[in-house]
């Protein structure tokens, strides 16, 4: 069976349960992801692959290959593959998506903690209707709403453009008039909010299918500001932000709340994010989605890897006040740091030259049946 579908699943939770039917009884041959999806497919809003599956044969390997062209895919499973795993080492519960992609290992896998040590990612607020909860300047002057209904927000990506976000680059946005504001009325709504939560009724903003589970419909979630953001959506890597302006964020974003641990080393988290080492360990845990968007959930950054706090504590102090210092001048990460990083990883060896089907390098359990042993080759 050769099964062209979403490849999503290698990545989420939900796709358990899809693994472990795949692997059981050894029958999965290979999966390919098409990184040409769009030659294929010129609509396509997804991932595209194809999973190999042969009932015949029992497999003690998996391959996984990747088509950069069409032009590729005759000869592809001649070649050698981009990962070669042995069906035992396979977890129906980790991410697989990594090995369709891997081009470093971690050299300090001991060293190495999820993410979810420091703190916990949530994705930021959702509104259910940001044309009514996000508001400018000048809005919030004309409806007369006080600042106790008010909270200080970030509603766009595009509004976060350097890696340090102050309190003067939030200024700069409210001057221009952004939506800077999250109207988020307390519990007895001043005169001038209870008249804009009406004219929002008016125009059925309540009726929405996240506001209509709220009670009241204008009731937005309670959160803290997070000193580090990681966008959700990204192509050719995902943008970190440190916030330093002390302001709410709404999806855009996944905000890191540190534990009281983790508080301690909420720079040095930073700056590994920023670094290359640690942008191509944490997009290990991504989410690929067509025309080379990736996506995280807010799990996918928890889990994510990280050094330790002995790894982490090797840094000097000033070292990281110095780098902080640099990003938020330049907004570019010191070769310094960046080079200190990248012992993390080193080049992955060769994949081993196994092949698919009856070649003389794959090795391959007796058929699962009599039927098997009469069935027809698989073509690839």
């Amino acid at each position: 069976l050769a099964y062209v579908m979403p490849l999503e699943f290698l990545n989420t939770g939900y796709g358990k349960v899809i693994k472990k039917r795949l692997m059981t009884g050894g029958h999965l041959a290979a999966i390919v992801k098409l990184s040409c999806e769009k030659e294929a497919f010129p609509d396509a809003t997804t991932s595209v692959g194809i999973v190999l599956y042969d009932a015949s044969v029992a497999h003690s390997t998996v391959d996984f290959f990747n088509a950069r062209s069409m032009e590729d895919l005759p000869n592809l499973l001649k070649g050698e593959p981009v990962s070669n795993v042995p069906v035992n080492e396979l977890d129906p519960a980790a991410k697989w998506l990594p090995f369709l992609r891997r081009k470093t290992v971690l050299s300090h896998r001991g060293n190495m903690v999820p993410i979810e040590h420091y703190g916990r990612f949530k994705r930021g607020i959702a509104t259910g209707a940001n044309e009514f909860f996000a508001l400018r300047p000048s809005r919030v002057k004309e409806l007369g709403v006080s600042a106790v209904d008010l909270r200080k927000c970030v509603t766009r990506s595009a509004q976060a453009r350097r890696p340090v976000f102050t309190g003067e680059a939030f200024a700069s946005l409210m001057s221009r008039d952004e939506s800077t504001y999250l109207f988020s009325p307390t519990p007895s709504p001043s005169p001038e909010a209870l008249r804009y939560i009406r004219f929002g009724e008016r125009k059925r903003f309540h009726e929405r299918f996240l506001t209509s589970k709220r009670t009241p419909w204008y009731k937005t979630e309670a959160r803290s500001p997070s000193p580090l953001w990681v966008g959700v959506f990204s192509r050719g890597g995902y943008k970190v932000i440190r916030n330093r302006a002390d302001v709410l964020n709404l999806t855009c974003f996944h905000g890191f709340q540190p534990n009281m641990f983790g508080s301690l080393y909420t720079d040095r988290l930073f700056l590994y994010l920023m670094s290359d080492a640690g942008r191509e360990i944490v997009s290990l845990s991504n989410r690929e989605y067509g025309d080379t968007l990736d996506k995280f959930e807010p799990n996918d950054l928890n889990g994510a890897l990280a050094p330790d706090p002995s790894w982490f504590d090797a840094i000097d102090e000033a070292d990281v006040a110095e780098s902080m210092a640099q990003i938020e001048a330049t907004g570019v990460l010191p070769e310094k740091i960046n080079a200190r990083f990248a012992a993390l990883t080193h080049p992955a060896s060769k994949p081993r030259p196994t092949r698919l089907g009856g070649r003389a390098s794959r090795k391959q359990k007796a058929p699962t049946s009599t039927r098997a042993a009469n069935s027809v080759k698989p073509a690839w």
